[in-house]
């Protein structure tokens, strides 16, 4: 049950060709927490290369390292880094009818996911979300002490941000049940 029904809570992952905050992104997902609704889609990384993102050697061998299925799948984009940008924003635009200052995003580690997306967006055009209400997962699963749950397919951003968002989900009843 969501604790805040005003509000728009999004668990976010990217997948990624670099560690830096200028990452060409490869793949964004994510699921709005309490609900079915989920995002993913796949970025050409011709396309996120061209765009402006940055792409690392180090993080090519260890692409090289993971489950080849998996990187098959992250790699296999075919939108550009415009149009799943802006399929992601519209998405996002449909959930909070428009009202941005309701979405909450989370990401594991308020450092990686959400500065990666934000510069993303303003290579071509403004940032649409409130850097306000960003969201650390990481912080949060400290916090509570709790076990992390498991991504069914590592490394694939859906699947993490689906995982991320059962655990958010828990901590934030918690939350909602100690106020009570």
């Amino acid at each position: 049950m969501n604790p805040n029904q005003s509000r728009i809570h999004i668990s976010l992952d990217l997948e990624t060709l670099s560690t830096e905050s200028t990452a060409a992104i490869v793949q964004i997902g994510a699921k709005q927490l309490y609900s079915d609704n989920t995002f993913c889609q796949y970025i050409s990384p011709q396309s996120a290369e061209k765009a402006g993102g940055t792409v690392s050697t180090e993080t090519l061998e260890w692409w090289n390292k993971q489950d080849p299925t998996v990187r098959a799948l992250v790699m296999s984009g075919t939108g550009t880094h415009y149009e799943v940008l802006d399929s992601f924003d519209i998405w996002v635009h449909e959930l909070c009818d428009g009202d941005y200052d309701r979405v909450y995003l989370w990401s594991n580690g308020a450092d990686f996911d959400l500065p990666i997306l934000r510069n993303a967006y303003e290579l071509y055009r403004s940032y649409p979300f409130n850097f306000r209400n960003h969201r650390c997962y990481r912080t949060l699963m400290a916090e509570f002490n709790m076990p992390r749950t498991k991504s069914h397919v590592a490394h694939n951003a859906l699947s993490d941000a689906i995982a991320q968002a059962a655990d958010i989900e828990r901590a934030l009843d918690i939350l909602a049940h100690n106020h009570q």
